[in-house]
């Protein structure tokens, strides 16, 4: 067997990912992979509650519902999940800052270099604050790209690097 596809199904078994890295991601599969990163999400969440959302898969609840109940996602029109949707990057965002003061809350300033947002957009706050902390990588060139569609890998790595910096602020809470 070449090396390429051995090392696509190595990725596939050990992180979760898809074959191929660059996939795009839905916005179910994003929930999917925080709900197992961060199984702490699923905590604390009745078990009679089900998310107003009339389109989520029965088989997707178990990863959505907890997420929709922690206000970690939300839908992207009224009583519509849209699961199936592909997840952006400035989704991403937004759910990365809301896992990450989930767990915070839970228990567990230098100069930022800038992406290519404005600092009026809505998630240049979010977008500044991951990338101080390492949890956000943008590109080479500096820009950051949040218009184009999140991939599977990159949900994966971002939930992986917001683990590692969690992880971290517990044990030693004077970093941030």
């Amino acid at each position: 067997m070449p090396l390429i596809p051995m090392f696509s199904i190595l990725i596939t078994v050990v992180s979760g990912s898809p074959s191929s890295p660059t996939a795009p991601c839905s916005r179910y599969r994003a929930g999917e992979i925080f709900a197992a990163k961060f199984p702490e999400l699923k905590e604390d969440v009745p078990s009679e509650y089900r998310s107003p959302f009339a389109d989520i898969a029965d088989r997707e609840r178990s990863s959505i519902d907890p997420l929709v109940f922690h206000e970690v996602m939300s839908g992207r029109r009224p009583k519509y999940f849209d699961g199936k949707e592909p997840f952006s990057r400035y989704q991403l965002v937004s759910v990365v800052v809301r896992v990450k003061e989930f767990v915070q809350k839970k228990g567990a300033s230098s100069l930022v270099a800038r992406f290519d947002t404005s600092d009026t957009h809505w998630a240049y706050k979010a977008l500044q604050t991951l990338k101080k902390d390492g949890i956000l990588v943008g590109y080479p060139d500096g820009s950051f790209r949040g218009e184009r569609q999140a991939s599977e890998y990159e949900v994966t790595a971002v939930a992986q690097r917001l683990r590692a910096f969690l992880a971290k602020k517990a044990k030693d809470p004077a970093t941030s």
